[in-house]
């Protein structure tokens, strides 16, 4: 943490974002934290320390110590059935892996199929399955890119990874 960015300040942003979520009823990426009076580098370790914050409430820890944040703890659910119908529609196919990520704040594919589990989404698709259907054809890069929302420049080196 820099000067300017204070623990309480990813506490704050997290509690925020978890009402937010929770009364609308969906989810926003967690790029929504950032604030106008951080630079690039306060804000970056903000949204990070808010994904580190929301996983561990996510799992059972409370959003902090003091008992004025006991009304988060109302919040635990709907936030977890939140993330549980958008990992399940990813799961289906009915929303990019990209999206999923961005939605979902997962720092990559991995994160997601780890979320998946944590929150017993059905596997539909898995990445080896996405590496053999992109090396026979029977999906195209973009497709494989889309599913796992991964980039250009990572698709040859994931199928080679995975279909080795």
């Amino acid at each position: 943490m820099t000067a300017k960015l204070q623990d309480s300040d990813m506490t704050e942003a997290a509690a925020e974002y978890l009402w937010s979520c929770a009364e609308q009823g969906k989810l926003a990426p967690l790029s929504v934290v950032r604030r106008r009076d951080f630079g690039d580098e306060d804000n970056e370790a903000l949204v990070s320390g808010v994904r580190r914050r929301l996983a561990a409430f996510r799992l059972g820890a409370r959003l902090t110590e003091h008992r004025s944040g006991d009304g988060y703890e109302a919040y635990r659910e709907p936030y977890r059935k939140l993330l549980h119908d958008l990992v399940d529609e990813w799961q289906r196919g009915d929303i990019p892996g990209g999206t999923a990520r961005l939605m979902s704040g997962s720092v990559s594919y991995g994160a997601l199929y780890g979320l998946a589990r944590e929150l017993g989404v059905e596997i539909q698709f898995w990445p080896k399955d996405i590496a053999q259907r992109v090396a026979s054809g029977d999906l195209t890069p973009d497709e494989g890119q889309r599913m796992l929302g991964i980039q250009d420049s990572e698709i040859g080196a994931f199928v080679e990874a995975w279909t080795l």
